[in-house]
This record gives structure tokens, C-alpha cells and sequence, in this order.
């Protein structure tokens, strides 16, 4: 979403959502829990799951008797260090009278059991989030209220609690995660996320695995393999084919990746983990917060929208949307310089502080204030400002199409320089041609990614060895914000052809980024 400005030249895709430019107002003061108490720790409590599996939670807690709504984040990626952790919540909220539970997922470090992403947490024949929530409201410390908190994976399976519907259950706050998991996390357009899924499989994932298999010296070779592929990753995503990638077959508790990599079409395998199919079963409050260059936005927007739409009596008019110019990430939250820019004011939001509104409210019952704001916020780049919005996508939106002509659009050095315009063509156009070499690919410049550089990023490098289409300088200021679709008509000798449109504003080199596999 950007604002341009007369004397820049745009290139944009086919659908664009043009909007009038109306300024919202910052967060509004309101009354707040105190930093009051100390904080007692318990480490590694054992919370047994239905089927006697054990996992292992540390609890954060006011040394204060009395009894205190919880806020529980469930991870794979230790509780030591998660998402929670780095952001100091369990501090933050502790000390403001809540309890913060953060639990080892089934099969991850101290908790008992077998590793397998997602399935367990949901509503399968395992539901360890809803047996967590359910066991943190009879602790005699808890007044029966428990939040969902979390982002990311943890994100996901806080997500997961939700159609499962625990009495205890009374409201959440997720950051940045999926609705269709098949479309939004591992095929997205229809083609593999090879570089993130591949590399966050093994980063997030292998060290823990590896300790679990191996008791004896060939740990060390096999960690040894996983460090290899770490420090030089691009060199293994060569492997064809992907199923069959070599760095998991070193231990057997990587068989769920092989899964992902043979399940290419979306489907039962994956419908059994979609949060979007079950929309309809959430029952409580919402805050969903998205990033404009998180690889996972499109599921936030999902989320939102699907369960305002056709969630229950108490879940439906109780969803709240936020989105800023952020890339992934608990810390990236309320930044400032993300990718090669810098957006002023995006700093306005600060993760803690605007949950501890949300909760406050709902857990607490105070007035803060945050139920009588319109339930979208989101930061409009290129004005750098904050805006508060009743509907999304907005309701003033002006849908346009866009069409490629040949000729010259004057932007920069490419295959082909053509021209973007709103008039259709009056006469057949002359068809576009250029070599497609997945051995030779453009490289990923930024954008909506993970584990390469992300964000808004110069994109000229990469314009030049690609197809571009330009419109002509904008007459005057022109807000993008909303859904962009291209409709593309192709023809390729290969069996599968992966194309990506970005949508880039030529003043500043930055894009947002499509891609579909045909």
C-alpha cells in the first residue's frame, strides 16, 4: 500500500484499488493495568495431555496470592527463546497482574511425545491446545479466564485452539500467521516455497530432531550435515527432486516435510489443518496484526474476514484487524527502518502495549477503550501515517483495470519495455516472448519473504532482466491499498512454469509480489 506522488512514474498490475485519501487518528489514551507485581517462576511443569503425553510449560506468575486471567503461547521453537520470550511478555504481562504460561509443543525439546507440525494442535484425535487452556483454568491460581497469544508458528497454534472451542477460552491476540496452510505457508500460487520451507524446516526445526534420534557419535555427523546446509543453503535447494531432498533423510523425525513436498495439490492432507474451513467454529474475540511485507498477510486479512463474517454470536461483531509496514517477526513489530526504508511513526503501535489494551478489556473487563475504535488500523505508506477504517478491503475503493501494451513504457532497461495503461487494446496486441530458465532464475529482491532479506527493497537489478510494463507519470496522488489481481495469458514449452508479477512503484524500486504456477 503506497501513496505516489505527480512527478513519479508507476508501474502497477492489472487490478488496482484506488481510494480516496482520508486520515484516521493515533491510539487513544486509556486505562491500563500497572506494573505491580513480582513474578514467581515455575519451569518446566509437566501439563499431561488427554492421551497421558506430558508438556513441558514454564509458568510466569504473580508472587501475589490471588487468582489472575492467564495468556498461554504454545511453541516448537523452544520456550526458552520464543516468540513471547524475545519480546519480554512474560515479564510485561506478569508484572501487570496476568499469569504467561509458554509451553514446548508436543515432541519439542523438554515436552514428551512425537513431533509432527500442526497436527496435534488442532482438532484432530489430539487437541493439545484445547487440553492446555482447559488445564490452566482449574490451576488454583487462575481466575478461569485464558487468552490465546502468539505469532507465526505459534501463531498457528494458537490459531488451531479456536474451532475447538474450550470453555476456558475467552479471547486472542495472533501475529502474522495462515488460514489455508497450503496456499499461504507451503504452496503459494501453486509452487513449492522451496527456499522458505526447506530452510525453515532445518534452521527451526533439525537441532532439536537430531538430539532426539541420535544418542551416540553419529549425532555429531548429522548435525554437521544440518550445519552444512545452514551456512550454505542455496547451494542444497539444487536438489532435485525435492521430495526427495537429501539434508532430512538423515533421521526419521523429518517425515513430515517428505509429506509437504509430495502433497503438491491442496487437499485432504490439507484440509485437515485448514483454520480457514472452520471460521465458522470460533467463538471468541480476535486481534489479528500483519505486516504489509509479511509472507503470511494474506492469511491475517483471511482470518479476519472469515471469522467476522461466519464465526459465532460473540466471535462475529469482535475481531479487530492491524496492519503496518513490518516484515515477519515478533521484534519487527513497531519498527521504523524496515527493508532499505524507513516509515515514520509506524512506531505508534508497540506489540505489548496494544495488547495489553485488548486483554485488559476482555480479560479484566477495564475500560481501555479499544472496543469503541473502529476494528481496522492500518499504516498508509508513502503518507507514513496511521489510519482507522470500519471495513476492509475499504468500501470508497475505485477498482480499475490495467492493460500491457507493447510499444515503450520509458521506465528502465528490460527485456521488453512496454506500456501499462487503463485503455484496452483496440486490436490484437502482438504477444511477448522470452527464455524461461529455472537454472538461471531472477533473483528474489525483497518483498513478502523469509530468511533472505525482506521488505521493501531497490528492485531496478531485477527489472532488468524481466518483462516490465510502465504507466505513464501519475496526474496526480494515488493511495493502492487492497487486493491486486492479474489475469495472465501464457504459453510455455516447459511442463510448469512459475510466473511472478511484482506491482512496483518505479520512484522507489519496491514491489509487491504475486506469483502462480501454471
Amino acid at each position: 500500500m503506497g501513496l505516489e506522488h505527480p512527478s513519479r512514474r508507476c508501474a502497477v498490475a492489472l487490478l488496482v484499488a484506488c481510494v480516496a485519501v482520508g486520515w484516521g487518528t493515533a491510539l487513544a489514551d486509556h486505562e491500563a493495568s500497572r506494573p505491580d507485581n513480582e513474578i514467581l517462576v515455575e519451569e518446566n511443569v509437566m501439563v499431561p495431555m488427554s492421551d497421558g503425553t506430558r508438556l513441558a510449560t514454564d509458568i510466569y506468575r504473580p508472587r501475589a496470592a490471588g487468582k489472575f486471567p492467564a495468556l498461554v503461547e504454545r511453541t516448537p521453537y523452544d520456550k526458552k527463546n520464543s516468540s513471547e520470550i524475545q519480546v519480554g511478555a512474560h515479564r510485561f504481562f506478569t508484572e501487570r497482574g496476568y499469569v504467561v504460561l509458554v509451553q514446548d509443543t508436543r515432541g519439542r525439546y523438554a515436552s514428551e511425545g512425537t513431533f509432527y507440525p500442526n497436527l496435534d494442535d488442532a482438532w484432530l484425535a489430539r487437541r493439545d491446545g484445547f487440553d492446555t487452556v482447559q488445564w490452566i483454568a482449574a490451576q488454583p491460581w487462575s481466575n478461569g479466564k485464558v487468552g490465546v497469544i502468539g505469532g507465526s508458528q505459534s501463531g498457528q497454534t494458537a490459531y488451531m485452539i479456536g474451532p475447538t472451542q474450550p470453555p476456558a477460552l475467552n479471547s486472542m491476540f495472533v501475529r502474522e500467521s495462515a488460514s489455508d496452510l497450503h496456499e499461504e505457508w507451503f504452496y503459494r500460487g501453486g509452487a513449492f516455497e522451496h527456499g522458505f520451507v526447506t530452510g525453515w524446516t532445518g534452521i527451526s526445526f533439525g537441532s532439536d530432531i537430531l538430539h532426539r534420534a541420535f544418542r551416540d557419535q553419529s549425532r555429531e555427523a548429522a548435525l554437521g550435515t544440518l550445519k552444512a546446509f545452514i551456512d550454505n543453503r542455496e547451494s542444497f535447494y539444487w536438489h532435485l527432486p525435492v521430495s526427495e531432498f537429501p539434508v532430512f533423510k538423515v533421521a526419521p523425525g523429518f517425515q513430515f516435510y517428505y509429506d509437504w513436498t509430495r502433497h503438491h495439490d491442496d487437499g485432504p492432507y490439507w484440509w485437515q489443518q485448514d483454520v480457514g474451513l472452520r471460521h465458522h467454529l470460533f467463538q471468541v474475540p480476535v486481534y489479528h496484526l500483519g505486516g504489509w511485507y509479511d509472507i503470511f498477510l494474506g492469511g491475517t486479512i483471511k482470518n479476519y474476514l472469515g471469522i467476522r463474517a461466519t464465526g459465532g454470536a460473540r466471535a462475529r461483531p469482535n475481531q479487530k484487524l492491524v496492519i503496518g509496514p513490518w516484515i515477519h517477526g515478533p521484534k519487527n513489530v513497531g519498527a521504523t527502518k524496515v527493508g532499505a526504508f524507513t516509515f515514520p511513526g509506524a512506531d505508534a503501535v508497540q506489540y505489548n502495549e496494544i495488547r495489553l489494551r485488548w486483554f485488559d478489556y476482555w480479560l479484566k473487563g477495564m475500560h481501555t477503550s479499544v472496543m469503541d475504535e473502529p476494528p481496522v488500523l492500518i499504516y498508509v505508506m508513502g503518507d507514513n501515517v496511521w489510519r482507522a477504517e470500519r471495513e476492509w478491503p475499504l468500501p470508497r475503493t475505485r477498482y480499475t483495470n490495467f492493460y500491457f501494451h507493447g510499444g515503450t513504457g520509458g521506465s528502465v532497461y528490460s527485456l521488453n519495455d512496454g506500456r501499462l495503461s487503463i485503455a484496452a487494446p483496440d486490436a490484437p496486441e502482438h504477444p511477448e516472448s522470452f527464455t524461461y530458465d529455472p537454472l538461471h532464475p531472477i533473483p528474489t529482491l525483497g518483498g513478502n519473504t523469509l530468511f533472505i532479506p525482506s521488505g521493501p527493497q531497490d528492485h531496478r537489478d531485477a527489472d532488468a532482466r524481466s518483462v516490465t510494463y510502465t504507466s505513464d507519470a501519475l496526474g496526480s496522488d494515488l493511495e493502492v491499498t487492497g487486493p491486486i489481481r492479474a489475469v495472465l495469458y501464457a504459453m510455455s514449452s516447459a511442463v510448469d512454469t512459475d510466473s511472478t508479477l511484482p506491482t512496483a512503484s518505479c520512484g522507489r524500486g519496491t514491489a509487491t509480489r504475486g506469483r502462480r504456477r501454471a
